[in-house]
């Protein structure tokens, strides 16, 4: 079985156009945000939800059906499946694929797991992610998926369990380890421990006092400075409205 696991939506709509076999899993968290420490994967649900429900009014019963129901296939792929990982270099999609790379390794079933990153991008543009990829540019990404090692996927876990546990020190160390799975790995963890210390912030500011007032061309600038971090106009926003208050 093959099995592909699109980071969100955009990405699930624009994959149709590569009739590629698989089952589509659809990663719709945004780990980047929140709170992510628990003891059981069932508590860890129960956090997200609410966190979800609060931060962006969405409802219960749809977080479990749309986000915990999508996640929790990868604790029950039949053994020697292909899984298919397609996550950007951004910190919103490094951490979801830390996550995911932690709940394929809970089964403890053989499977063979492969990154598929944008590998048409360049330096210049390369937090643009899949995002305005034609078909024949996303297969070339496909063409160019790397396979994960065994110490790869040791990695991905212990980067998710330093980051939910908010174990800068061991992030940071981990940040250390190259592998063509992890590309820019380094530069995206000292920009969340950096987020840490404000910032996402001071940039919000440097912003509002060149008197930009306009929320989307606030957005444009914000994300051409910080591109690293991967945030949707809802996660920018909020931060503009605490700074506005």
């Amino acid at each position: 079985m093959r099995y592909q696991v699109l980071t969100g939506d955009c990405l699930a709509e624009q994959f149709q156009a590569l009739h590629l076999d698989g089952k589509v899993i659809v990663s719709r968290e945004c780990l980047v945000e929140g709170p992510t420490q628990s003891t059981s994967l069932q508590d860890f649900w129960a956090m997200r939800a609410a966190f979800i429900q609060e931060a962006y009014q969405g409802g219960e019963a749809a977080y479990y059906q749309k986000v915990a129901r999508e996640y929790n296939q990868l604790l029950h792929l039949p053994a020697e499946s292909e899984v298919y990982l397609w996550f950007e270099f951004d910190l919103f999609c490094q951490v979801n694929l830390w996550f995911s790379l932690w709940l394929l390794r809970q089964s403890n079933t053989p499977l063979k797991i492969y990154r598929v990153f944008p590998a048409t991008r360049g330096a210049h543009d390369r937090w643009q992610g899949f995002g305005d990829l034609d078909a024949a540019a996303l297969r070339q990404c496909f063409e160019n998926r790397v396979l994960f090692s065994e110490e790869d996927l040791f990695i991905g876990a212990q980067l998710w369990q330093a980051y939910s546990q908010n174990n800068m020190t061991k992030l940071r160390k981990l940040s250390l380890n190259f592998s063509p799975c992890f590309l820019y790995l380094n530069e995206v963890c000292e920009a969340h421990i950096e987020r840490l210390n404000g910032r996402l912030e001071r940039t919000l500011k440097s912003i509002i006092e060149e008197g930009i007032t306009d929320f989307k061309e606030v957005f444009v600038r914000f994300f051409k400075r910080e591109g690293i971090y991967g945030l949707g106009d809802l996660q920018v926003r909020k931060l503009y409205e605490q700074l506005k208050c």
